[in-house]
C-alpha cells in the first residue's frame, strides 16, 4: 500500500500525537477508467491503547471527507461478521451491499462472513454525512494526510 501512496494511486490518512502514529487508513482509488470513480477504504487500524476513544471514527470520517474532496462517487470496504464493525460503519452512513458466507476461516477453525459495504456520495435519496474530523492542522503531504489526535 505504501508504494501505491508514493505512486499516487492511494492516499494514506494518519493520526498522530507528536511523532507517535496512533492510527491510519488507506483509500485505494480504482486504477482503470472504468472504476476510477470509487476507492477501497482499507486497513483502518488504531493502536489498541487508543481504541474506544473515537479515533477510528475520526479516521473514517476523514477518509470520507477526502473521498468527497477527490470527487469520488463511492467508497467500498469489507469487514468481518460478528465483530460489530458493520454496525460501526452503518452508524457513519455506510450500507451493507453483500456478504460472502463463511469466506474467512479463523485460526480456531470457525468461519465468518465477509461483509461488503458502500458509502455513496451521489446516490439518490442518500445524503452523505457532513461530519468533521476536528483535525488540528490536517495538512496534506503528497498523498499523506496527517492530523493530531487530542
Amino acid at each position: 500500500m505504501f508504494g501505491q501512496v508514493d505512486e499516487g494511486s492511494a492516499h494514506l490518512l494518519m493520526a498522530q500525537r507528536g511523532s507517535e502514529v496512533l492510527g491510519w487508513v488507506f483509500l485505494e482509488i480504482g486504477s482503470m477508467p472504468l472504476i476510477s470513480h470509487w476507492a477501497w477504504f482499507k486497513r483502518l487500524m488504531v493502536l489498541p491503547s487508543m481504541q474506544g476513544q473515537g479515533l477510528g471514527r475520526r479516521l473514517t470520517v476523514a477518509a470520507v471527507d477526502l473521498g468527497r474532496d477527490l470527487g469520488l462517487e463511492q467508497l467500498y470496504l469489507t469487514c468481518r461478521s460478528e465483530t460489530g464493525l458493520a454496525d460501526f460503519y452503518g452508524r457513519l452512513g455506510w450500507l451493507e451491499v453483500g456478504r460472502m458466507p463463511r469466506n474467512l476461516r479463523l485460526a480456531d477453525g470457525s468461519y465468518r462472513d465477509e461483509i461488503y459495504m458502500v458509502f455513496e456520495f451521489l446516490a439518490p435519496g442518500i445524503s452523505a454525512p457532513q461530519l468533521s474530523t476536528d483535525a488540528d492542522g490536517g495538512q496534506p503531504t503528497g498523498n499523506v494526510t496527517l492530523f493530531e489526535a487530542k
